[in-house]
């Protein structure tokens, strides 16, 4: 009998244990802060129109683009000041064929290039137009690149003024891999690199590092498994080094950023059986890990969408949730710091942020939309519940 008791005993704290275990892995639920923006405005360029990339401005304002939907896409942009009134708008038109802006970024002499993919029959081209800074279109250049078809999605300005655009090319209906274009301030091409890893290897963006070369983050698809990609250049896109990085499910790169002491900090989602979950990884120059941390808003479809490092030297995380009718319907604005503890997490409902700054009043600024563009001016520093 003494024995059957001892066996109980033992069962019963392996499964404590064990239940203990379990629960130490799952990602950490964030509590919920909601505050309410100080402003925000919308834009109306069209009965249905998505947000698809934003950038700040030499003056503190901000320049948007996306996609106007009318029988087939149309590319955007929007000018607006740093209260995010419209200084100006263009919609660019195209043959009936799908015409996406996908990137935008400023130039030397205060004007843009909008990063476009237009699809025509089984080739999307490289597309890129100049505007200047009344938005006024100086020119429009097309590249091809690629057996099949190509989905850019970013432009980067270097520091000599020249370009890169860095993106995805398709061999096959199943062999992807990342490519880098880059071209000077008249738009003729440089050169052009290519990283075949003998996998599907997906960019999903790519940002200028201190040194001038370029760091890609995206996905890697072995089998059935995704696992996060981070590939270093130098700047004539020579790899430097290629890392991949798999946790307890799938992993998957989506924005990323660098400090002054050379480290990066890599977002990413992660894509369990049921629910999606966001995380954070920290690695040295030579893109070894340092360390790794997880969150979720709560048991959905979350995704992350940018970080960035604030004024006051901490990371600064923008998070939004799929509810159940597949609408984004609250975004997490999340401060961390270098080490990667929370400090903290406020929350702005019924609107889907895809990309935040800090202004130089030290306010966020959030901007995305499905059908609806918009900007909204946030005082993270105001207590949950505040009203305007």
């Amino acid at each position: 009998m003494r024995k059957y008791i001892i066996l109980i005993i033992i069962a019963f704290l392996f499964g404590a244990c064990k239940k203990k275990i379990v629960e130490e892995e799952k990602p950490v639920q964030l509590p919920s802060n909601i505050i309410t923006p100080i402003f925000v405005k919308t834009y109306s360029l069209s009965d249905s129109y998505f947000f698809t990339d934003a950038i700040q401005t030499n003056d503190n304002a901000y320049a948007i683009c996306g996609m106007v939907s009318a029988n087939y896409y149309k590319p955007c942009i929007i000018r607006t000041n740093s209260d995010g009134d419209t200084l100006w708008s263009r919609i660019i038109t195209s043959d009936s064929t799908d015409f996406v802006g996908l990137s935008i970024v400023q130039t030397s002499d205060n004007g843009f290039i909008l990063l476009c993919s237009h699809n025509q029959t089984t080739s999307k081209n490289i597309n890129l137009i100049k505007f200047d800074e009344n938005g006024n279109t100086l020119w429009r250049k097309n590249y091809y690149h690629g057996v099949s078809f190509n989905s850019q999605n970013k432009i980067i300005k270097n520091s000599d003024n020249t370009y890169t655009i860095c993106g995805n090319e398709r061999t096959t209906s199943s062999s992807v891999y990342m490519y880098l274009l880059t071209i000077n301030e008249n738009g003729d091409s440089l050169w052009a690199k290519e990283y075949n890893n003998n996998n599907s290897e997906i960019c999903n963006t790519a940002i200028l590092c201190n040194d001038n070369g370029f760091a890609l983050l995206g996905e890697n698809t072995v089998w059935d498994d995704e696992y996060m990609v981070f590939r270093k250049t130098d700047n004539n896109g020579n790899t430097e080094f290629l890392k991949q990085f798999t946790k307890r499910w799938d992993n998957y790169g989506w924005s990323l950023t660098q400090d002054n002491s050379d480290n990066f900090y890599l977002l990413g989602m992660m894509h369990e059986s049921v629910n999606q979950y966001a995380s954070v990884l920290k690695t040295d120059a030579q893109g070894n890990e340092l360390w790794y941390n997880e969150f979720y808003i709560d048991e959905a479809y979350n995704y992350p969408r940018n970080i960035f490092i604030t004024s006051d030297n901490n990371l600064f995380i923008t998070h939004v949730r799929n509810n159940s009718n597949s609408y984004m319907d609250k975004t997490a604005l999340i401060k961390m710091n270098k080490e990667g503890t929370i400090i903290s997490t406020k929350y702005i409902e019924n609107l889907s942020g895809e990309k935040s700054f800090e202004d130089e009043n030290g306010d966020i600024i959030l901007i995305g939309g499905s059908f609806k563009i918009f900007i909204a001016k946030i005082d993270y520093t105001a207590s949950a519940g505040a009203s305007l």
